[in-house]
């Protein structure tokens, strides 16, 4: 999705040679954040649990292509990532913008040992924390999960498909409080 490499062009551009591990957690804290506080993600990724935590399947994919145009590996480590390509700042909302520096903040300047302490203390992976250990992996995480989406009215929400292509946002459930409502219909009328 043009939304997805914006969104890495984004962080790229914030840290030059920030490792994919990174860039995968500050995906998911930044999604997470705008999901819990405006009820709708930033780009839609699928989330699982794998045994380094929590991963969006969508920018896993996106990192790892090689010989990508957009972006390109460090010299000094292949893992590390790379851009000359500004991101397009016009496909983000202010709250997008929130939600990414809350995620960069977050995960953006840890090393990996502290990035992956600090998100294998995320309920939504601890609750998969057994069966990934034991070697099951790649096991899906849904927005609607209650440890990924606190607030209730938002997981009813969400179950609802108001946030897909099926439902417009000005029509969501009346289960929101009116300050989701007034939210949503002053960011995607």
């Amino acid at each position: 999705s043009n939304k997805a490499q914006q969104v890495l062009l984004w962080i790229l551009n914030k840290k030059p040679g920030i490792h994919i591990y990174n860039i995968m957690k500050v995906v998911f804290e930044a999604e997470r954040y705008h999901l819990n506080n405006y009820a709708s993600p930033i780009y839609g990724d699928s989330y699982e649990a794998w045994k380094y935590g929590t991963v969006p399947t969508f920018m896993y994919y996106l990192a790892n292509i090689r010989d990508n145009v957009l972006y390109f590996r460090s010299d000094c480590d292949s893992n590390a990532l790379r851009t000359n390509t500004k991101p397009d700042m016009d496909v983000f909302s202010a709250t997008e913008i929130e939600a990414l520096e809350h995620g960069f903040s977050e995960y953006g300047n840890l090393d990996f040992h502290a990035a992956l302490e600090k998100n294998h203390q995320q309920p939504v992976w601890k609750k998969h924390e057994k069966d990934v250990l034991a070697g099951v992996q790649h096991i899906q995480i849904p927005y609607e999960d209650s440890d990924f989406i606190r607030d209730s009215e938002i997981v009813e929400y969400i179950i609802r498909g108001c946030f897909s292509h099926g439902c417009k946002r000005r029509k969501m459930s009346n289960k929101l409080s009116k300050s989701y409502r007034i939210l949503f219909v002053r960011e995607y009328a």
